[in-house]
Parts: C-alpha cells; structure tokens; sequence
C-alpha cells in the first residue's frame, strides 16, 4: 500500500489550523485507543502526548480521526 503523509496549516476565522492525515492499513484508533508508541528506537512516539499539551497550554482544540484509511490529527489554536 502507498503510504501518504499530508501537513496542512492554515489561518482561519482567528484561528489557526493545523492538520496532519497519515496513512493506515489498519484502524489506530481501534488498535491501539492509548496511542502508545509501537517504535523501537527511543524518543519516537510522543506526538500524540505533546500536541495535547500543546492544544491545553495555548486554550485549544484537538480533534483525532480517521477518514478514507486516514489517521487525521486537527488542532485549532488561536491566531492571536
């Protein structure tokens, strides 16, 4: 399967908006709900921890999902 990778940020209504769409074979969400890392190397798989913390710090907004065999990860933080 070909892999995708898709980086977004935009500015919108105040905000703004960054969006990551990843491709899956599988479902993350149903295999693995705690997105906890599968990497072996050390210092991967902390995205997921930091975007919240993040997402909290700046008043945000974190949206997980999967669409059309996409891993999706939305944050809206204000522009100001």
């Amino acid at each position: 399967t070909e892999k995708k990778l898709d980086v977004q940020i935009i500015s919108q209504k105040g905000f703004d908006i960054i969006t990551v769409k990843n491709s899956i074979d599988k479902s993350v969400i149903e295999n693995n709900p705690e997105f906890h890392t599968t990497k072996i190397e050390a210092g991967h798989g902390y995205g997921i921890k930091q975007m919240r913390l993040i997402t909290e710090k700046y008043n945000g907004m974190l949206d997980i999902y999967e669409k059309n065999k996409m891993f999706i990860v939305r944050v809206m933080l204000c522009g100001n």
